[in-house]
């Protein structure tokens, strides 16, 4: 077993990850990403909006993504009672603005490379615990030895690693909801992604490539049997996300920020889980960056990042708030705030 000291240790190899460790790199500081091993390579929806383009252009891989033959699509059929209707996401002089479908199999390898790229570190095994003395983080422990750190970013996702380990109040904003996902087994691709809304759910299809479609089915968590059971013909088992609406708080704090789901889960309908976590991956390397180069004190930098988490958090819950509502669907806010699982 050895020990390491570096500037920023990462907890998590995907699109928040990345894109932390991208900042970081390019600005100077030494980088490590900590993530076990590549997982499946697929998450729930998997479409991101025409605004990612700045973003990929920023973190250095618009190109590569360009030249993978992903699909792009100018806007969705939006479906309520049997009545559907297309929605453009607009245009400018260019031309129209187009998104991305983009599999996690694609985008994350793209992502992780660009940041090995850039000077970052990869270890391929599992983060244990988070080092901590006297309230700060300082580090993790790892089978191999610590990896001591001056900054910790956990982009861990849905399990929300740090949030746990530290007993940080997590929020509930939702009942439970389920997102059952997969990938349809057809020859009749649809020629953009589909939004149908469904009694107490929605179900969402996207073209991947031809033959293949991704699958998105949510569900109140009472419903999980009866949805499982409903599945179309797939390539494989349905997989479920656990996807209740939840924050962690404070996302920021002595040696650490949260990004992507680490910090706050929604469910697909909100189409921003991927552009979130780009866009908090690279606000916190941001903030690690200007944390260790001096240029402004932490106590500043933890509250105006945990601020903007929780701003975007909110924007997105009444969102979606609003496409139930259009949906006949209540969502109820829950009461309860978690500190442990």
């Amino acid at each position: 077993m050895t020990d390491e000291a570096i500037d920023v240790a990462i907890v998590g190899g995907g699109p928040a990850g990345s894109a932390a460790a991208i900042r970081c790199a390019q600005r100077g500081l030494s980088v490590v990403i900590v993530d076990p091993a590549p997982g499946r390579g697929d998450r729930p929806g998997e479409t991101l909006h025409p605004g990612a383009g700045i973003i990929f252009e920023t973190l250095g891989v618009a190109g590569q993504l360009d030249s993978a033959g992903i699909v792009r699509h100018a806007g969705q059929w939006i479906e309520r009672a049997n009545n559907a209707t297309f929605e453009s996401f607009g245009r400018d002089a260019a031309g129209a603005w187009r998104g991305y479908q983009i599999p996690a199999a694609v985008l994350d390898p793209i992502l992780l490379e660009r940041a090995v790229a850039c000077g970052a570190k990869l270890r391929r095994e599992l983060a244990e615990k988070p080092i901590v003395r006297d309230g700060r983080v300082e580090g993790i422990a790892t089978l191999s030895g610590a990896l001591r750190a001056r900054i910790v970013i956990d982009a861990s996702g849905r399990r929300q690693w740090l949030a746990i380990t530290l007993g940080l109040t997590r929020e509930l904003r939702s009942p439970p909801l389920l997102a059952f996902y997969g990938y349809l087994r057809n020859r009749n691709v649809p020629d953009a992604p589909r939004f149908r809304a469904l009694e107490n759910g929605w179900e969402w299809t996207a073209p991947i490539s031809e033959g293949r479609t991704a699958w998105v089915r949510l569900a109140l968590a009472d419903d999980a049997s009866r949805i499982r059971d409903e599945a179309p013909t797939l390539d494989a088992e349905p997989r479920a996300a656990d996807v209740t609406w939840r924050i962690a708080r404070p996302t920021a704090g002595p040696g650490y920020f949260l990004a992507g789901d680490a910090a706050f889960v929604l469910d697909p309908a909100s189409g921003h889980g991927v552009l979130k976590a780009l866009l908090s991956g690279t606000n916190a390397g941001v903030c690690a960056v200007d944390l260790l180069h001096g240029t402004a004190s932490e106590d500043a930098v933890c509250q105006a990042y945990d601020r903007w988490i929780a701003e975007m958090f909110e924007h997105d819950v009444q969102g979606l708030m609003k496409v139930y509502e259009g949906m006949g669907v209540r969502i109820t806010k829950a009461s309860a705030a978690k500190t442990s699982d």
